[in-house]
């Protein structure tokens, strides 16, 4: 028996046990009867009214609005679609497709991908350091100086001009760098690691026999180089590296990263010898126009940078190789190089160059 019917046996009833008659056993006269009709006509209404306040909350409970629609919904608690809730689904996702707490998708999600996010287009680091780790253990550097014929067209070009950055043709830096304006600039074309270096190595171009061999004893030998940046596409993420390195060097590591090399790199101003992760040295300098020079005192092995003609400090020191100058690059930008054909920034190498000779000098 449900709450409706048991109001309305209540109502029916009220008005007998409200009759004096029912407990006393004693006849009314007309007057009371008609008063108890009268209640019982009241009892009724009061029965009718209830029925109708119930069911009209009986149908609230029963059905729910959506934006213009009635949609009823079932007071089960299982989780179903209703058939209009089915025949207007694909309408329904058209519009929006958030879902709604009486609601379920028409259809289960698709299973799950499983990703690999290891994957990648190219080696991880641990790779390329094993891989370069692999390339110095196969091929040690070699401490050849030039030949004497070469040590001659050195000095036929006066010393400066003989310096360049070269590339092998079909070789992994053919396709990244491209050397351009005789030599003078140096473009990175791909956002990948490179280096490139010099057909030459920071020596004393002389030879046995040579009337100044001996005076090198009493003079400064400095082996400078500058370069300025004319383009760089990404200043914020593409990393340019200055330094020196020993030949053969892998192509595809920047100068620092690698056993037998130094560098100084622009993302982030640190220093890198033999390692990944570099030293705290200076600004970084990423910004087109600024001028990084890297020089190296080979009576005492120290190797030290310069911004913007600025000295910044020995980066190194006791490093003692045949070195050779180097520059790479990750991204896209454009280099130029100076080794002293015009005047340097740095003031205290004015008059030097690759050869560790100062021109303006009696040497």
């Amino acid at each position: 028996m449900n709450l409706t019917t048991k109001l309305f046996l209540i109502l029916l009833l009220l008005p007998f046990f409200n009759d004096n008659s029912l407990v006393t056993g004693q006849v009314k006269d007309i007057g009371s009867k008609q008063n108890g009709n009268t209640r019982y006509l009241a009892g009724l209404l009061t029965l009718l009214l209830s029925l109708i306040i119930c069911f009209c909350c009986c149908r609230h409970r029963k059905y729910t609005i959506i934006g213009n629609n009635i949609i009823p919904v079932r007071s089960s608690p299982v989780n179903t679609y209703t058939m209009d809730t089915r025949a207007n689904a694909s309408s329904n996702l058209s519009q929006s497709n958030q879902p709604h707490h009486f609601s379920q998708p028409i259809q289960p999600p698709p299973p799950y991908t499983v990703i690999n996010i290891t994957s990648r287009s190219g080696p991880s680091p641990a790779e390329i350091r094993e891989a370069s780790e692999k390339f110095t253990s196969d091929n040690p550097p070699k401490d050849d100086l030039p030949t004497l014929e070469q040590i001659a067209n050195i000095r036929t070009l006066g010393g400066v001009k003989a310096w360049q950055f070269t590339s092998q043709e079909n070789s992994y830096r053919s396709k990244i760098v491209s050397v351009t304006n005789d030599g003078k600039n140096i473009k990175f074309l791909k956002n990948l690691d490179c280096n490139i270096q010099t057909n030459y190595p920071y020596f004393v171009p002389i030879i046995e026999g040579d009337n100044n061999l001996n005076n090198l004893k009493d003079v400064r030998i400095l082996h400078y180089f500058e370069i300025t940046i004319i383009e760089n596409n990404d200043p914020y993420n593409a990393d340019i590296a200055i330094g020196l390195t020993t030949k053969p060097y892998p192509e595809f590591r920047l100068p620092g990263l690698n056993l037998y090399s130094v560098g100084y790199h622009s993302v982030n101003g640190k220093k890198y010898n033999d390692n990944d992760i570099g030293i705290d040295y200076g600004p970084n300098w990423t910004e087109v126009g600024i001028t990084i020079g890297c020089g190296y005192d080979s009576n005492n092995g120290n190797v030290f940078f310069t911004k913007n003609g600025q000295f910044l400090g020995n980066a190194f020191t006791n490093l003692k190789h045949i070195w050779f100058p180097t520059i790479g690059a990750k991204g896209l930008c454009t280099i130029e190089i100076n080794f002293g054909d015009n005047e340097f920034l740095y003031k205290d190498a004015r008059g030097y160059n690759p050869s560790g000779l100062n021109a303006n000098s009696n040497q």
